[in-house]
């Protein structure tokens, strides 16, 4: 069996490859279990170094330690040290987990595996915000002229300062299977939120926040992957940015979660999952990022797509990125907060739009070969579908440019007023 390992923090470094911050001059070995209590402090997580492992039997966090524990992982290609794992169960009733910062590059991210149960209370939070890109990323809007003030995109574009400055339309990443840090913005300077990617095999019983929100309003938010037997708790999902009335709000990051266990619900979750774009100026918003669910009952990534802007109506409209679109097996649904823009024909399995949300189909069709409801009818069948079928939730934003002007004879004067 293996022995409680109790870090101390006295070897003069926060290097969890230090023996002597542990107790009895002893890091844990693969079978040993991880406990912080009050005493412990700021630990970073270097498997690796110095024969440090990169597994534990168990890790348990007690109430009364407030420290934060950085796990130096990192992407495929980027190192040794990919994926952290807890071959049993961890707790963490106080504290955080986190990564590294990132700059120009994608590097880090927080890669974790529990192989049993996993509780994060009310007090603990596993926290990539503003870890993810500065002044770089594939949704970065750069300085033209000196000024941007426009924000980066990711799972949604970027808001928009006022029509004469720029933002990121360049969104990226998995709907299915999030792993990229959020873009960094130009001007005001700042990060996008990083990455987190997490795997149970029990059950997540969330009370507390797992987050890659960017640093502030104008970066996009990052990923959350989420793979777990089940969730049940209160706590929150989140890849978004903080509030702005001042400038221009980033896209929202990509969040997914997957379940492994047949009698997994997500009726058993009561907290929120969230990738929205926010901002008091609703001028200034940028476009809701993606929430994907997907239950054991599901094909792979034949889950549900959720677009929802939770509380603000966003000032853009998200798509999909060109290489990862959704399919005749998965379901999309729009709450009233919900704005999609369709750049492609659409088959879904099932199709759900909320009072007040909006569909523009610009010119497509969309095939539902299940449940279709509109603003709370629900009496249509499967079928093909223009927009002209619906009534305000759907568009066709593609009208408003189908008209044609025609000079008819060389000479002749246009004019417009």
């Amino acid at each position: 069996g293996g022995t409680n390992r109790f870090w101390t923090g006295l070897g003069g470094d926060s290097l969890a490859s230090n023996t002597n911050n542990w107790r009895d001059g002893r890091a844990p070995g693969a079978a040993d279990y991880v406990v912080l209590d009050g005493a412990a402090a700021a630990i970073t997580w270097d498997a690796g170094v110095d024969g440090l492992t990169d597994t534990v039997s168990r890790w348990t966090q007690l109430e009364d330690y407030a420290g934060t524990v950085t796990f130096r992982t990192v992407y495929p290609g980027q190192g040794d040290f990919t994926n952290f794992v807890i071959s049993g169960d961890a707790v963490l009733a106080n504290g955080t987990w986190t990564h590294v910062q990132n700059s120009g590059t994608q590097i880090y991210r927080l890669a974790v595996e529990v192989g049993g149960d996993f509780e994060v209370a009310a007090n603990s939070r596993l926290n990539a915000a503003g870890l993810g890109f500065y002044l770089a990323g594939p949704g970065y809007a750069p300085l033209v002229d000196g000024y941007s003030y426009g924000s980066a995109a990711h799972g949604g574009q970027g808001g928009r300062q006022n029509e004469s400055f720029v933002h990121a339309t360049n969104i990226y990443g998995s709907v299915f299977a999030p792993i990229d840090l959020g873009s960094g913005s130009a001007n005001p300077r700042s990060r996008g939120g990083g990455a987190v990617l997490l795997v149970v095999g029990g059950i997540l019983k969330l009370e507390g926040t797992i987050t890659a929100d960017a640093q502030t309003a104008y970066p996009s938010g990052g990923s959350v992957f989420i793979t777990a037997g089940g969730l049940v708790g209160s706590g929150a999902i989140q890849a978004s940015n903080p509030s702005s009335d001042s400038y221009a709000s980033g896209g929202g990051g990509r969040v997914a979660v997957i379940f492994a266990k047949p009698e997994a619900s997500f009726a058993d979750f009561t907290g929120i999952i969230r990738a929205n774009s926010i901002n008091g100026n609703a001028n200034r918003r940028g476009a809701a990022g993606t929430v994907y669910l997907e239950t054991a009952s599901d094909k792979p990534r034949g889950g549900t797509l959720v677009i929802d802007n939770q509380s603000q109506i966003p000032t853009f409209y998200t798509t999909l990125p060109p290489a990862d679109g959704i399919n005749r097996e998965n379901s999309l649904a729009l709450t009233a907060t919900g704005r999609f823009k369709a750049n492609r024909h659409l088959t879904l399995r099932n199709l759900s739009i909320a009072t007040g949300a909006r569909l523009d189909l610009a010119g497509r069709q969309v095939t539902v070969g299940g449940a279709l409801a509109v603003a709370g009818e629900t009496d249509y069948k499967p079928g093909i579908y223009p927009a002209s079928a619906f009534g305000a939730e759907v568009e066709d934003s593609s009208e408003l440019l189908s008209g044609r002007i025609i000079i008819p004879a060389p000479g002749t004067i246009l004019m417009l007023r």
